[in-house]
C-alpha cells in the first residue's frame, strides 16, 4: 500500500518563530502519526534560513510545478495571507487532492469601510478570492467560534465541512519549574520583592507601545519590572519592527525596568514564564473574532493573566467563561488594574494552580489533535 502523502502550504514555518509555525508543526506531527508523509511549502524569503525539510517556492509557476509532481493526497493551507491559501486550493484542484482550509483570519480584517478607492477595489478582489477559497475547500478549521459562525453567515457553508481545531499548547514542554523560575530572576536581576510581568510575541499587531507607557506609573515602577520576550523574523521588515520596540523603551526612559529578549526557543520560554508572575495580552480593538495562542502558554505556565481587549470580542468572552484573569477596555483601566494586583502572591498562586489544569485539561494539544484527526478523515 502507497504512503498517503500530505501537503501543508503555510506563509510561516521554521525557522521562523511565532503561533503560526506552532501550529503547522502540530499538523505535521499529527498528520505523520496517522500514517502520512508530510512536507512543508512556503515562499522563499530574503534571510530566512533554507532547510532541507522546507520547500521554499520563489514564482507560482515553481509551486504549481512542485505540487504537479508530489501529487499528493491531502493538502492543508494556512491563512492568513488569504491568497497562499487560494493557490493551495487551485493546486489541490489540479492534482486531485482533497484541500482543507485553515481559516485563521480575522473575520473583522475585511472591513468594507474604507476611504480609498484602490484599496476599496483591493478588498472586493480579496473577498471574491476569499468566497472562491471558502466555498471550494472540502473541510474548513477554525480558531474561534465567531470565526466559524462568520463564515456560515457570509457563505452559507454546510456545518458538516466546519470544524473548531482551536490553537493550544503543549503542557509538557510549557510548565512552571520554581527552580527554572529562581535561576532565571537572579539571571536577570529581578530582586524578590519585585513582580515579574511578561509579554511574549511577535510584534506589528499588538500594542506594544501601549503597554511600555503603562508602565511609566511611579507605583508600577518601584514594584514591577517588565520582561519583553520579542519574536521576529530576520526579514528587513520583521528587524524593522524590532528596532521599533527598542525605540520605545529608549524613549520611554523606564531605563531598567524593562528587560528584553529576542526570539527565545520556544522550548526554553517556560523558564522565563516560571520567573513571572503575570502575562500580558496587549490585544487590538479591530481583532475582535481572534484569541492569541500566548493565552493558553500563559496558562500552561501558571501565569495570571492582564488582558487590555475590545468589549464583546472573542478574547473578552474567554475571560469570563474561563476566569484566567482580567481583562480591560481600555489602557486606562489596564494600569489601574495593573497597579491594584501588584504583589498579591495569594492571587498569583491561585491562578497558577487554576490556570494550570484548564491547561491540562482543556487547552492542551492533545485534545485539539482529536478534533484535528476528524476534520482529516475525508
Amino acid at each position: 500500500m502507497n504512503e498517503k502523502k500530505a501537503v501543508i502550504v503555510t506563509p510561516f514555518c521554521e525557522p521562523e518563530t511565532g503561533a503560526c509555525t506552532l501550529r503547522v508543526n502540530f499538523f505535521k506531527s499529527s498528520l505523520e502519526e496517522k500514517g502520512f508523509s508530510v512536507k512543508i511549502v512556503s515562499p522563499k524569503k530574503p534571510r530566512v534560513q533554507e532547510l532541507n525539510k522546507i520547500k521554499r517556492f520563489t514564482t507560482d509557476r515553481d509551486f504549481f510545478s512542485f505540487m504537479w509532481k508530489e501529487k499528493p493526497d491531502l493538502v492543508i493551507g494556512v491563512s492568513p495571507p488569504l491568497m497562499i491559501a487560494f493557490k493551495a486550493l487551485v493546486a489541490s484542484k489540479i492534482t486531485g487532492a482533497k484541500f482543507i482550509l485553515d481559516a485563521k483570519e480575522d473575520a473583522d480584517f475585511y472591513n468594507p469601510r474604507l476611504d480609498n478607492f484602490l484599496l476599496k477595489i483591493k478588498n472586493k478582489l480579496l473577498l471574491l478570492f476569499r468566497r472562491f477559497t471558502y466555498l471550494f475547500a472540502d473541510r474548513l478549521m477554525f480558531l474561534t467560534e465567531s470565526d466559524m459562525a462568520e463564515a456560515i453567515q457570509s457563505y452559507g457553508i454546510e456545518k458538516k465541512k466546519l470544524f473548531m481545531v482551536m490553537n493550544g499548547t503543549d503542557t509538557k514542554v510549557m510548565r512552571r519549574d520554581k527552580k527554572e523560575g529562581a535561576r532565571m530572576r537572579k539571571e536577570l536581576g529581578v530582586k524578590e520583592s519585585e513582580t515579574l510581568v511578561v509579554y511574549a510575541g511577535s510584534i506589528g499587531t499588538e500594542e506594544t507601545g501601549e503597554l511600555i507607557d503603562s508602565f511609566k506609573d511611579p507605583i508600577v515602577q518601584e514594584k514591577a519590572r517588565l520582561l519583553l520576550l520579542i519574536a521576529f523574523d530576520s526579514t528587513k521588515y520583521g528587524k524593522k519592527e524590532f528596532d521599533v520596540v527598542k525605540e520605545e523603551i529608549n524613549k520611554s526612559g523606564l531605563g531598567d525596568k524593562i528587560i528584553l529578549r529576542q526570539n527565545i526557543p520556544y522550548v526554553k520560554v517556560y523558564k522565563y514564564f516560571s520567573a513571572c508572575e503575570i502575562g500580558i495580552l496587549p490585544w487590538p480593538d479591530y481583532l475582535r473574532t481572534s484569541l492569541p495562542v500566548k493565552l493558553f502558554d500563559y496558562c500552561a505556565a501558571g501565569l495570571h493573566i492582564l488582558a487590555k481587549g475590545p468589549k464583546g470580542s472573542e478574547l473578552d468572552k474567554f475571560f469570563s467563561k474561563n476566569e484566567v484573569g482580567n481583562i480591560n477596555y481600555s489602557w486606562s483601566e489596564f494600569s489601574q488594574n495593573l497597579k491594584k494586583i501588584i504583589g498579591n502572591k495569594k492571587l498569583f498562586e491561585k491562578s497558577s494552580v487554576k490556570n494550570r489544569i484548564l491547561a491540562e485539561t482543556i487547552f492542551d494539544r492533545d485534545h485539539q489533535k482529536k478534533v484535528f484527526f476528524k476534520t482529516i478523515d475525508i
